[in-house]
């Protein structure tokens, strides 16, 4: 299913850059309410993008992320991460 549909993200925007020409492309998954999801399925966003266009910078954030929060940020995702990938691969053990 993944790969589906990252072709199709792929097929999308190789389509929006030969019709439209954009000077590039966001590719957005909004999850979650905060993240301003409005249809709850996975859907991706193919965006087209100009210099100096309406929607702005939407990353990195203003003003940035401090390196230590970085840092702090990356060590708590990985430990969620071997975690999460940990409990996985006992069940496939099993």
């Amino acid at each position: 299913m993944s790969a589906g549909l990252m072709q199709a993200v792929i097929d999308v925007g190789q389509a929006i850059t030969a019709a439209l020409r954009p000077d590039g492309l966001n590719l957005i998954s909004s999850a979650g309410e905060a993240a301003s999801q409005t249809v709850f399925h996975l859907h991706l966003h193919v965006v087209p993008r100009w210099a100096g266009d309406r929607l702005g910078n939407i990353w990195p954030p203003s003003p940035p992320l401090t390196d230590e929060v970085k840092d702090e940020t990356a060590v708590a995702i990985r430990a969620e991460y071997t975690a999460i990938n940990a409990g996985s691969q006992l069940e496939a053990r099993r």
